[in-house]
């Protein structure tokens, strides 16, 4: 034990000591210092924070805000969000009510469900890294009132009708990711929104997935020895593939 003077806890004064430097004649015999490893390769792997995952989130700019299209795609793509999908249409009411159900309770759905059918809508598949959040800061609150007087950049205030009208106003963001997958899968159904496998999982993936079928496909692909391997195998695969996904007529019936 070391003598500790008693005000070192009100002088604040630590001495930073090497354990190799102390005296340890004291001990019993066969006392060794343990031996202590830091491996900063580790430490930094732990320390280093992952980055977050990209998200997918739905953007539509809404009939009396299309003419200023080129205006917010333009901000989309200074705020660093990606545009993975777009469609230009216009929908009919029976569509607006049912991407609107969620509101159907509400007094002002007859008025949503006349206006968002009124005219051409333009509809977006963003993504960005936690894009869904991203993309409700852009844009603003619900009420152009309300952005102009406390967000004058958003887009709802700079392109969404004056007034208190939370129909009028500009463009539609999804509220959280759960409602940003619906959405989506409601304008788009084949698009994919979950997140994307990256190194140790995207191997992973692979090696349990891919691997095995592609292996035995390129062991037959040797035994049959055919004249164009590469479409022989592209072939095989199509009708191997264990997740039988949908494809054109064309491609499915590639001559082997």
């Amino acid at each position: 034990m070391c003598d500790c003077p008693q005000n070192l806890a009100d002088d604040k004064i630590y001495k930073f000591i090497c354990p190799t430097e102390c005296d340890y004649s004291g001990e019993e015999e066969g006392f060794k210092l343990p031996a202590v490893c830091f491996d900063t390769d580790k430490i930094a792997k732990t320390v280093e924070k992952e980055e977050p995952e990209v998200e997918y989130t739905l953007a539509i700019i809404k009939p009396e805000a299309v003419i200023y299209r080129t205006e917010i795609e333009s901000r989309i793509y200074t705020e660093g969000f990606e545009i993975c999908q777009t469609r230009w249409l216009q929908l009919t009411p029976e569509q607006v009510s049912e991407f609107y159900n969620d509101h159907f309770s509400e007094l002002s759905f007859p008025r949503l469900v006349a206006y968002m059918s009124s005219g051409s809508i333009v509809v977006f598949v963003l993504a960005k890294q936690n894009a869904v959040e991203e993309w409700k800061r852009i844009i603003g609150p619900a009420t152009v009132t309300e952005a102009r007087l406390y967000f004058p950049d958003s887009i709802r205030a700079r392109y969404g009708r004056r007034g208190d009208d939370s129909c009028k106003n500009a463009v539609h963001g999804s509220n959280n990711r759960k409602q940003a997958e619906k959405e989506i899968h409601f304008f788009f159904p084949e698009f994919i929104t979950e997140p994307l496998l990256r190194n140790e999982m995207a191997e992973d993936f692979l090696w349990e997935n891919i691997n095995p079928i592609l292996v035995e496909g390129l062991t037959l692909c040797c035994k049959h020895r055919p004249t164009d391997p590469v479409l022989w195998l592209a072939h095989w695969l199509i009708l191997n593939n264990p997740n039988k996904p949908k494809l054109p007529e064309d491609l499915a019936l590639i001559p082997t």
